[in-house]
């Protein structure tokens, strides 16, 4: 994660893939399963018109993914499933890929929890490496929900 931007409504992310790294999870197979075994509601996901998420898994960018895997961490906090995210990203020749990734919140907490988690396990699914504690980070994320405002006492 390169740049993050917390605006009223949507908080933006630019992240920036080097040359070196995976870009495609066609390049790394093994990241796929090891997401879905952790987070099996992604398979469930669609994108706008086109195909279901479930069949642009195996050949998707990392971009892409990390939208979708942020989205659904939310979800599993407490956020609607109905929040939305959108993408722009470029891979030029030679040089660090960059993304800049929008995602709609309903608790910006929440969101930028689900943005950090979501980078640490695409890192540590790209790497190998194991994944942080998916549950009890989600039982963090939904105690950083903010809590509706009291209701004034009646007299």
């Amino acid at each position: 994660v390169h740049a993050i931007t917390v605006l009223p409504e949507t908080i933006e992310v630019e992240i920036a893939v080097d040359d070196a790294s995976v870009w495609r999870t066609a390049e790394a197979p093994h990241i796929v399963p090891t997401l879905l075994g952790v987070l099996p509601g992604l398979a469930a996901h669609h994108c706008g018109g086109r195909a279901p998420f479930s069949e642009e898994l195996a050949d998707t960018e990392l971009p892409h993914l990390f939208e979708h895997v942020t989205l659904e961490l939310m979800t599993l906090a407490g956020s609607p499933r109905d929040l939305w995210a959108g993408a722009g990203w470029q891979r030029p020749r030679g040089g660090a890929s960059r993304a800049r990734l929008s995602f709609q919140y309903d608790d910006d907490l929440v969101c930028l929890g689900a943005i950090n988690l979501a980078r640490q396990l695409i890192d540590s699914a790209c790497a190998g490496d194991p994944l942080p504690d998916v549950t009890g980070e989600i039982s963090r994320l939904r105690s950083l929900r903010r809590r509706p405002p009291a209701m004034p006492a009646s007299d």
